[in-house]
C-alpha cells in the first residue's frame, strides 16, 4: 500500500505552499488492488471531493475533483511523481573521501554527462576520478540500473580499461573518452613506436591521403548555402472550453502563453529559440533536429507544470471554479528560416516553413520541414543525400567538419550578414547504430547541422552534447538512419 500525506508542512510527502491549506491536510492512499482513497487529517478548511465536504474516508474515480479548502490539486499526477515516506527504502549514494572529481550520468539537463532517454533516471549514476588516477562508477539508486560488462551494479565499482558500461542494460557510454585509463609504460611500445615512425616517414612525406581529400575551406564553400538558421517560436497556451483564458479575465492576457526560460522559471509571452537546418531537395525541404522546432517529450512534460502555475495564480485570486477548468497544451507557433549569406533585422524577414513531419522513433532526433513556398530561396542549394558516407568508415579517428550557427546571432550576425561557421574534428566515440561521438565545437544554436567528411560527403547530423564538460564530449546522428527516415516519409 502507498499513503502520500498532503499539507503545508515540509515533512509532508507532497508540500503546498497556500495558506488555505493545512500543515497536515490530507491523506491519500493506494491499496495493492489500485483502489484510491483520501481523507481528511482534521484541516482547517475541510477536503472536499467533487464540491461536497468529506469527513471520513472516501473513494476516488478516475473523474472525482479534489479541492483543499479551495487550493485544487491534480490529485492523479501527485500518486504518479510522489513517492511516500514508506516508500523511499534506499539509503542515499555516499561518495568515496578519495575522490576527487566527480560527474552526474543521467537525463537531467544540468547534469554532466547526459542522457535523454526516458528509461534513465535523472541522476542515474556518477563517473569519479579518484586521488590514484583510478576510475570510479557509482550507481545512484537508479530505476533501471547501471551495469558492467552485463552485470547490475549494486556497490562503486572500479573501472578498467575494457570496462563496456550500460545504462538501464541499453545505452553504452564510452567512459574512457572521459576520463582515460592509465596505461602501464611497456618499453616495447617505445621501440615499436620509433620502427613505425622510419618506416612511415616517406609515406608522410608524399600524403597520399591528400589525393582525394578536399581542403575544409573548399568544403565550406560548396556547402555554405545548404544551410539555414532555423528560428522557431513555442508556448505554453492556456484555454478554457477552446477560448484563451484572457476571454474569461476582462482581457487580462498575461497568462494566455507562458514558457520556461533557462533556469526552469515559467514566464509570461512567447518563447523564442534558433537552431540549424539544411536543404534536401529542389522544392525547399530541409532537416534538422526534432527538439529544435520544440517536439521532444521533454515540452510536453512541462505541460503539467506549467498548468499548476497558472493554476495557483488563479486560485490566489478567488478563481478556483476557472482554474480547474484550465487547459494547457504545448505549441509550435511559427518556424521560419534565415538564408546564410543575408542580412535579418527583424521578424518579419524570416522566410515562412511548415513542419511536415518529426521521427517517431525516440532515439531518432530528426524532423523534416519545408518551404511555404515549396521552393529553394534565391541563392540556396542542397545536400545530396545519395552522396553519403559509407558506414564502416564512421570509426574513432575519422576527419569531419560541420556547417551551422553555434550561438544563432550571437556568432552569426557580423558586418556582411549572416554567416555560418564551419568547425571540423573528428569521431571520438562509437554509440551504437543511430549516433557517434567527435570532438567537434558546438554550442546551443549548432543542433541540426549537417555534418560533412573531408571528402564532402554527407556524414550525419549534429544533435548534442555533454554540459559541464570541457569541448569535445558532443554527439552526432549516423547518416544511415537520417537517410532511412527520409526515403520512409518522402
Amino acid at each position: 500500500m502507498k499513503s502520500i500525506k498532503i499539507g503545508r508542512s515540509t515533512s509532508c510527502d507532497y508540500v503546498i505552499n497556500d495558506s488555505v491549506v493545512s500543515s497536515t491536510h490530507a491523506l491519500i492512499t493506494v491499496s495493492d488492488t489500485g483502489d484510491v482513497y483520501i481523507e481528511d487529517l482534521r484541516s482547517k478548511n475541510g477536503t472536499f471531493v467533487n464540491g461536497m465536504r468529506i469527513n471520513t474516508k472516501k473513494a476516488l474515480s478516475s473523474s472525482s475533483t479534489v479541492l483543499l479548502g479551495n487550493h485544487s490539486i491534480d490529485w492523479k499526477t501527485i500518486i504518479k511523481t510522489t513517492k511516500s515516506k514508506s516508500d523511499v527504502s534506499k539509503p542515499a549514494v555516499s561518495i568515496p573521501d578519495t575522490v576527487i572529481e566527480k560527474k552526474i550520468i543521467g537525463r537531467n539537463t544540468f547534469s554532466q554527462i547526459r542522457f535523454a532517454f526516458d528509461d534513465v533516471s535523472d541522476k542515474h549514476a556518477f563517473l569519479c576520478k579518484q586521488k590514484d588516477g583510478s576510475v570510479l562508477l557509482i550507481d545512484n539508486n537508479s530505476t533501471n540500473g547501471t551495469f558492467v560488462n552485463g552485470i547490475r551494479i549494486s556497490a562503486p565499482v572500479v573501472l578498467r580499461k575494457g570496462d563496456n558500461i550500460l545504462l538501464s542494460n541499453r545505452h553504452p557510454m564510452n567512459w574512457e573518452a572521459i576520463y582515460p585509463p592509465r596505461k602501464p609504460f611497456n618499453p616495447a611500445i617505445l621501440m615499436a613506436v620509433a620502427a613505425a615512425v622510419i618506416i612511415t616517414a616517406g609515406v608522410f612525406l608524399f600524403k597520399p591521403w591528400d589525393w582525394f581529400s578536399k581542403d575544409w575551406s573548399k568544403i565550406y564553400s560548396e556547402h555554405k548555402n545548404d544551410v539555414v538558421l532555423v528560428y522557431v517560436k513555442s508556448a505554453y497556451a492556456a484555454t478554457v472550453q477552446g477560448a484563451p483564458l484572457s476571454t474569461f479575465l476582462n482581457g487580462y492576457d498575461q497568462l494566455d502563453y507562458c514558457y520556461i526560460d533557462g533556469e526552469g522559471n515559467i514566464s509570461s509571452g512567447i518563447a523564442r529559440s534558433s537552431g540549424t537546418g539544411f536543404f534536401i531537395s529542389t522544392d525547399g525541404k530541409f532537416l534538422t533536429n526534432r527538439h529544435v522546432v520544440g517536439s521532444s517529450t521533454e515540452e510536453q512534460n512541462n505541460v503539467e507544470t506549467v498548468k499548476h502555475a497558472i493554476q495557483s495564480v488563479l486560485i490566489k485570486n478567488n478563481l478556483s471554479r476557472l482554474a480547474a477548468a484550465v487547459e494547457v497544451k504545448y505549441m509550435v507557433i511559427s518556424v521560419g528560416i534565415v538564408q546564410n549569406d543575408t542580412y535579418i533585422s527583424r521578424e518579419e524577414d524570416l522566410l515562412p516553413c511548415t513542419i511536415l513531419k518529426t521521427s517517431d522513433d525516440p532515439e531518432l532526433d530528426v524532423a523534416i520541414l519545408q518551404m511555404n513556398s515549396k521552393s529553394l530561396p534565391n541563392g540556396s542549394t542542397y545536400v545530396d543525400l545519395k552522396e553519403t558516407t559509407p558506414s564502416e568508415k564512421l570509426q574513432i579517428g575519422y576527419k569531419i567538419c560541420t556547417i551551422g550557427f553555434p550561438r544563432s546571432f550571437t556568432i552569426g550576425q557580423t558586418s556582411v550578414g549572416l554567416e555560418a561557421n564551419n568547425q571540423s574534428g573528428e569521431i571520438t566515440q562509437e554509440r551504437g547504430v543511430y549516433e557517434y561521438g567527435h570532438n567537434i565545437t558546438i554550442h546551443q544554436g549548432a543542433s541540426g547541422s549537417p555534418v560533412f567528411d573531408n571528402k564532402g560527403r554527407f556524414a550525419g547530423i549534429i544533435v548534442s552534447g555533454f554540459l559541464g564538460i570541457s569541448q569535445g564530449y558532443n554527439q552526432a546522428i549516423q547518416p544511415n538512419p537520417v537517410i532511412d527516415f527520409v526515403n520512409k516519409y518522402l
